[in-house]
């Protein structure tokens, strides 16, 4: 945390990142971004695992944060060993980051850990991302579910649509992504952050 111009406080990966291993501050600052290939690369490699949200082993081979597959999966054990991956449900969890953290992950280089927190802050993102549309999925459910109980055809179809275009925010790369979470270049420039249609109990 720091304290913003304003007084209120603020988080900042690099910050952290900074005070937790001071060595970095030696590398260029702006290498601690992933790219947006790398950001696509390991998207893309997520989408094919059976469940996207949970870390698959060659993730970071995808990101290109490790040079081969037997390095990838050796990060992924030392995740699963001090939980940023938590062992339980296999999700990230940044708050397991701790000044520990480079001697967790030695057989990776400086520029790779720094690279590799920055990814781990970027996947704990889209994990909220992929709960938040569950549960709009879910509202979709019990709305068309009521509309059908209610003989209402016309709002059925208006909330299957509203389904597919939750579907394919889902499977939209970050590249592809609007601020708001929609796809890039669509009218409004909203996508998937439209409001669901009304339904009158």
């Amino acid at each position: 945390m720091y304290r913003k111009s304003d007084g209120r406080t603020g988080f900042s990966a690099m910050r952290m990142v900074t005070n937790m291993f001071p060595n970095f501050a030696r590398d260029d600052v702006n290498d601690v971004e992933l790219t947006p290939d790398q950001l696509d690369g390991i998207f893309a490699y997520q989408m094919g695992e059976p469940n996207p949200m949970v870390l698959g082993d060659l993730a970071f081979w995808h990101a290109r944060i490790c040079e081969n597959q037997y390095t990838s999966k050796q990060v992924h054990r030392d995740l699963r060993r001090n939980n940023c991956i938590a062992k339980a449900t296999g999700l990230v969890d940044t708050t397991a980051i701790t000044k520990h953290f480079a001697n967790q992950v030695a057989h990776i280089s400086v520029h790779a850990q720094r690279k590799l927190i920055t990814l781990l802050f970027f996947w704990e993102e889209e994990q909220n991302r992929w709960r938040l549309m569950d549960e709009e999925e879910a509202e979709i459910e019990r709305q068309m579910e009521a509309a059908r109980e209610a003989g209402d055809e016309a709002m059925v179809g208006a909330l299957e649509g509203a389904r597919r275009v939750l579907e394919g925010n889902r499977r939209l790369k970050p590249s592809e992504r609007t601020e708001s979470g929609g796809r890039v270049g669509e009218a409004g420039g909203g996508g998937g952050e439209e409001e669901l249609p009304a339904y009158s109990k």
